[in-house]
């Protein structure tokens, strides 16, 4: 009998005989959704709004490709089912820029932010003033100033007007305009790599300065990048305990899991020569040089209560779990829940996660129990959110 399927018998056992106890606000937890009235970004027609985009264009460089192309794309992804409005994930990141942009009122009243169920550890801006920030983000945080200043670049990449002048740079880079026609291919490609780069560095002047006129502590700027120099870790890095299956009528053999670790890799400075953004040395060193004897106005790493922030956090993680069975990443999920069920020790949502996990391993024929679990799991967050760079600042 293969060995998944008898831990899953075994597990359904004993989670009936000791059943699931009521210990925390999460217990009853299934998976985000939105909730309240629909924005009406949601309900209005693509062709509406590429009509009035086009109608509304006052730069000539701007095609109707571009228009016609944005719209329809993000009304895919604002009718995808996976985001979410008017609930505590959105509601919060709402608050928080809403207090980013409390001087410039007229400014956060063009803009909207909703939250993606995604666990790529990301956040975007569209031309349309539309920023996303991913699950997988908010389950990374440490605190509320880090995704304060996060949206604070996201919102220098629409004030600066990034994703259109991007399209334009890019089109003339790639057919050869201008100062690029004398370029070769591979040379072109490069240049389509350096006016990105220099785009994220502008956001982050300039988010720097919308973020100063904040009360956060501004050492969270530089914890930021720290978030994503190792976003592609999961939310916390613990050792796999080898008896989390074990029960009183189940004992799996510690030998049967790798004892190997795997290093946590830290290249802070790594070559970005063709990447669509600055290593985080580069961003960091630019972050100096804008703060130079700048004073920030406060130390604050919560303005809200912090209470809210870990509830948001924790609801991110759980989703997690959800996102990765939905993706057949089975392994994945399992470590995600034997995180969680260090906090949330007897919940019944991560228990039936477990069983529909060890469920889909058995189900897909997995690889040997060896392979699956190492000591230090690493990498079980994707690292990037694949959207088309014309529509898109993250």
């Amino acid at each position: 009998m293969n060995l998944f399927k008898i831990i899953f018998s075994f597990f359904i056992i004993s989670t009936n005989l000791y059943g699931f106890s009521q210990t925390n606000n999460l217990n009853d937890f299934s998976y985000l959704k939105s909730s309240g009235d629909i924005p009406k970004e949601f309900i209005k027609l693509a062709a509406d709004k590429y009509k009035e985009d086009l109608e509304s264009n006052d730069n000539k460089e701007l095609d109707k490709d571009f228009f016609l192309s944005t719209r329809f794309f993000i009304d895919d992804l604002l009718l995808s089912g996976n985001v979410l409005f008017n609930e505590d994930l959105s509601n919060y990141v709402n608050k928080v820029a809403k207090y980013i942009l409390r001087k410039d009122k007229k400014l956060f009243s063009s803009l909207q932010f909703y939250v993606l169920k995604s666990n790529s550890v990301n956040a975007f801006s569209t031309d349309q003033g539309i920023i996303f920030v991913t699950t997988g983000l908010l389950a990374q945080l440490e605190n509320e100033a880090q995704l304060g200043y996060i949206l604070a670049h996201e919102i220098a990449h629409y004030t600066e007007e990034h994703v259109k002048e991007g399209y334009v740079e890019r089109q003339n880079i790639v057919k050869g305009k201008g100062k690029y026609s004398r370029l070769s291919d591979e040379d072109r490609v490069g240049e389509l790599s350096v006016y990105s780069k220099d785009n994220e560095l502008e956001a982050d002047e300039v988010g720097i300065k919308i973020f100063l006129d904040s009360e956060y502590d501004i050492e969270t700027v530089f914890t930021s990048f720290e978030v994503l120099l190792y976003s592609y870790l999961p939310f916390e890095d613990i050792q796999f305990d080898t008896t989390f299956f074990n029960t009183d009528i189940l004992y799996i053999p510690g030998e049967l899991f790798s004892d190997t670790i795997r290093q946590i890799s830290k290249n802070e400075n790594f070559d970005d020569h063709l990447s669509s953004h600055p290593n985080i040395k580069k961003r960091m060193d630019g972050a100096f040089e804008v703060l130079g004897d700048s004073e920030s106005k406060g130390n604050l790493k919560f303005k809200f209560p912090k209470e809210e922030f870990y509830k948001v956090r924790d609801l991110a993680r759980f989703e997690s779990v959800n996102i990765h069975l939905s993706n057949r990443k089975y392994v994945h999920a399992i470590y995600d829940v034997f995180l969680l069920k260090r906090k949330f020790e007897d919940n019944k949502f991560l228990n039936i996660s477990l069983m529909k996990a060890l469920y889909g391993l058995s189900k897909y024929d997995p690889p040997s129990i060896e392979y699956l679990f190492f000591s230090t799991p690493i990498g079980f967050v994707d690292h990037s959110l694949t959207l088309p760079a014309i529509f898109i600042m993250p």
